[in-house]
């Protein structure tokens, strides 16, 4: 494996590989990305300190700003081609797609994304900006579309997603690509099938604490009756802010109902730790004063290309054995993530100066 002198030139030498940018933009975007993982946090005049520029505080913070804003700064043309080459590394025959929302600023606006589930975390794929406290359906189908071009079409995949994501017009727009899914419905959708030939809500079900309900080949929604579809309803108490929201979950799906279908519908909360990296335990995203949409835009980007690269990092010291230069806790008292493990080993090599090496894939 080719080693770099710093981090800085082991992100640009893979920017410059795997996505069209200049000589000048692939330098650019690594300042950035190392100063932003030196700052490990997104407020700009912080991450204007660690910025290899000799000028002022007040300069940088405007070199930020221009930079977040430029033309090439899309997730289509920066992003996508850096994700690519790094999903190439990913062996695994079925593919966990996560889809989920988050606030970032609070009474504002919203983050909704579609992520790969990595062990016991997640790599974002797409996202969008969203209006606090969610959007139409249609918004997160035409976010799953931006998706489909990012996995191979040899790999099974398994969507998820809660109830806010499980609407009639998300199931067609999963079956048309061959996706299969897991889910979760309200409790007011109705359903028909052999037992139960007029409509009738969820909520009827005779779910317990003791009691898991299991339905084979059913049809879901009274107004456009999605047909052959299983469904499974265990007790599953779930409490926001204090309040519970439901006791009974409902997962809609297209696989067999085998006991092993729980267990999966687990993958789901792959997100929670995610959203954690980004907000309190991370980079606290949402203490950002950015306001203009396109700015918010580009550093989400530069959030995940860093997080993307950070994880490579992480999974590849396990990989090779060399976690316990970061995590050198006995195995059961482990508690750092793949990205925690990359982002203080790449910060500890660019403060001494040492080597890294190029990060071409995602181990499995």
């Amino acid at each position: 494996m080719r080693h770099y002198p710093c981090p800085k030139s082991s992100l640009q030498a893979t920017l410059r590989r795997v996505m069209p940018l200049s000589e000048a933009q692939a330098s650019r975007v690594s300042d950035l990305g190392e100063a932003l993982l030196l700052a490990g946090e997104v407020p700009l005049t912080k991450i204007a300190r660690f910025l290899p520029q000799r000028t002022q505080q007040d300069s940088r913070v405007r070199w930020i700003r221009r930079l977040l804003q430029a033309r090439f700064m899309r997730q289509a043309h920066l992003y996508a081609p850096f994700l690519k080459h790094y999903l190439n590394g990913v062996q695994e025959a079925v593919w966990h797609l996560v889809i989920d929302r988050t606030n970032l600023w609070e009474a504002t606006t919203d983050l909704a994304t579609i992520s790969l589930n990595y062990r016991k975390r997640a790599i974002p794929l797409v996202w969008c900006l969203v209006p606090f406290g969610g959007a139409p359906l249609t918004t997160y189908v035409d976010l799953l579309r931006q998706a489909f071009p990012l996995v191979p079409n040899h790999v099974q995949v398994i969507f998820h997603g809660d109830t806010e994501f499980g609407g009639a017009e998300m199931i067609h727009a999963l079956r048309k690509q061959g996706w299969d899914f897991i889910l979760a419905q309200p409790n007011r959708i109705h359903f028909r099938d052999a037992a139960h030939p007029t409509s009738q809500p969820l909520s009827s079900l005779n779910v317990t604490r003791t009691r898991t309900v299991t339905r084979a080949n059913i049809q879901l929604f009274a107004d456009h009756r999605i047909a052959h579809l299983n469904l499974l309803a265990f007790y599953q108490p779930h409490h926001a802010r204090g309040r519970r929201k439901r006791a009974v979950c409902y997962l809609a799906t297209s696989l067999p109902l085998t006991p092993s279908l729980r267990r999966l519908g687990r993958r789901r909360w792959g997100t929670e730790p995610f959203y954690r990296d980004y907000k309190s335990s991370g980079w606290k995203v949402t203490f950002s004063q950015l306001k203009h949409p396109q700015a918010q835009e580009g550093l989400l980007l530069m959030l995940a290309l860093v997080y993307l690269w950070s994880v490579a990092c992480g999974r590849w010291l396990c990989k090779v054995g060399r976690r316990s230069e970061v995590d050198a806790k006995a195995k059961r008292q482990r508690h750092l993530s793949l990205f925690r493990i990359g982002w203080d080993w790449l910060i500890h090599q660019l403060r001494c100066r040492d080597p890294v090496p190029l990060f071409s894939r995602l181990y499995s």
